[in-house]
């Protein structure tokens, strides 16, 4: 499978385990999980493509570069998005961050955050990173004026939000965080 032919698998993938499993006739488990060969035949049938266990695998497997996201985890016979999901996914391994860690948004959202906070809107928790580029780059897709955001992780777990786990490291996903939880960077 070439580069464009695994860039669409992964855009499938990623549709149909974090927002539309019955688009390609799958069921997820609570967790989020699915049949790595229900996937490899839903992806054949709806991309045109000869798609193989093996390539699924490589999308959930280590990252080829350090810099690579990790979008996928494979479990067994069984693989997820590893984060991003807009439909109800239970057992979020819970985690304690121990670095800081960041949102970024496009400055035109910034009044409602300040008020509400960071909520997860669409997804089912809140995305943040343990890394700043990642986060711009991410916010970046939705417009070129930018703010960044750091979490105050002690002022956070007072408050009572939950951090979990993500398929990569550099993610951590979170419960909304109230807004004194928040400090506005500059971008």
């Amino acid at each position: 499978m070439g580069p464009s032919e695994r860039r669409r698998l992964s855009r499938f993938m990623s549709l149909v385990l974090r927002h539309r499993p019955e688009a390609a006739g799958l069921t997820l488990d609570e967790r989020g999980f699915c049949a790595v060969d229900a996937l490899v035949g839903a992806a054949s049938r709806a991309l045109g493509l000869q798609v193989s266990r093996g390539d699924v695998e490589v999308l959930a497997g280590p990252p080829p570069t350090p810099a690579a996201k990790v979008r996928f985890e494979l479990e067994g016979d069984f693989v997820r998005a590893g984060h991003g999901h807009s439909i109800p996914i239970a057992g979020y391994r819970r985690t304690t961050p121990r670095a800081p860690l960041f949102h970024a948004t496009v400055r035109a959202a910034l009044p409602a955050i300040r008020a509400e906070g960071l909520r997860a809107m669409a997804r089912q928790k809140v995305h943040l990173s343990t890394e700043r580029a990642i986060t711009l780059e991410a916010a970046r897709r939705r417009g070129r004026d930018t703010v960044l955001i750091e979490v105050d992780i002690g002022a956070a777990l007072g408050a009572g939000v939950g951090f979990y786990e993500s398929a990569d490291p550099r993610i951590v996903l979170g419960d909304d965080i109230p807004p004194q939880a928040l400090r506005i960077l500059e971008d």
